[in-house]
């Protein structure tokens, strides 16, 4: 009796060594949650601070022809550690069709903040009507 309950345990320890290799890891992967765009074909940024000055980059693009794309870049800055963020300001840009709306600006900045941007893609039929929208911080940079 105890040689079978041992056997039946040292076959329940290795079962998962002989299952095939679907790791949790690999699920996590494929299961990984994307935006799923009905409009908007692309929207990037970057976001990068020297000499004072924050280099603020952000773009956007649309699937179809028959649209506009608005880019908006909005600076933000917070007292570091605090969790409050305010404006300092923002650009846009505006385009017709698949060409992307960019937005490539820089700021002069103070010290003693963190920094980050805030870049917000909107697509409009040609009657100006709101098709889609989506928005993205950059990293945030303490200066």
């Amino acid at each position: 009796m105890r040689k079978k309950l041992v056997g039946i345990i040292l076959v329940l320890l290795f079962i998962p060594l002989c299952l095939p290799e679907t790791s949790l890891g690999e699920v996590k992967r494929e299961s990984s949650i994307q935006p799923l765009y009905t409009h908007i074909l692309q929207i990037d940024g970057s976001f990068n601070i020297s000499n004072g000055k924050a280099a603020c980059y952000g773009a956007g693009r649309s699937q179809f022809t028959d649209t506009k794309t608005i880019v908006k870049v909005t600076l933000q800055k917070r007292v570091t550690g605090s969790t409050v963020w305010s404006s300092v300001c923002s650009w846009s840009d505006t385009q017709s069709g698949r060409t992307y709306a960019i937005v490539n600006e820089q700021k002069s900045i103070s010290r003693g903040y963190d920094y980050r941007i805030l870049i917000k893609c909107t697509i409009t039929d040609s009657e100006g009507v709101i098709q889609e929208t989506d928005s993205m911080y950059s990293r945030v940079i303490s200066y």
